[in-house]
């Protein structure tokens, strides 16, 4: 988790390779921080430098309401930048290989719980290939409730 803060231009922090960002050091390298507000992009325990944004840069990056207080667009700012990315949606060939699950399933009645609950939370298998498993006796009919239900609440966190 990295944190953000307003660049103070008095605090000495530590950059990545070990050398010190004394304020001197980091009015060399950055000039600008004489003149524009920065962000400090740092470690969770504020010590080790990543970088410094430009404050403005970043509003404009992340569209970030330029009438909200710099403290409060700072904290927007670090919740974006700490959400970690959203799962990457199923390529073709994870699609064809669940295709090939559920037909096994189907003709062979082969297939394993882990299968079944993996294909289901992916959204590559829908509700009757859970019924289909259950009729198969693959998973247990509890099971596939307990997956019906942790779908519908994932759902309702999404649009929260």
């Amino acid at each position: 988790m990295i944190k953000l803060t307003k660049y103070d231009k008095e605090k000495t922090y530590m950059y990545p390779n070990g050398a010190m960002a004394t304020p001197e050091s980091v009015l060399k390298n950055y000039p600008a921080v004489e003149h524009f507000i920065f962000i400090a992009e740092t470690d969770e325990a504020g010590e080790c430098l990543f970088a410094l944004e430009n404050l403005s840069a970043m509003r404009s990056h992340f569209s970030i309401d330029p009438g909200l207080f710099e403290n409060d667009a700072i904290a927007e700012i670090e919740v974006i930048r700490n959400t970690p990315p959203p799962e990457p949606k199923p390529d073709a060939a994870e699609r064809i290989a669940a295709a090939l699950e559920l037909q096994n399933l189907h003709e062979l009645g082969i297939g394993t719980p882990k299968i079944v609950e993996a294909n289901y939370a992916r959204g590559l298998w829908s509700e009757a290939a859970l019924d289909l498993a259950v009729e198969k006796e693959v998973i247990s009919a509890g099971v596939v409730e307990g997956l019906k239900t942790a779908q519908v609440e994932n759902a309702e966190k999404g649009r929260a």
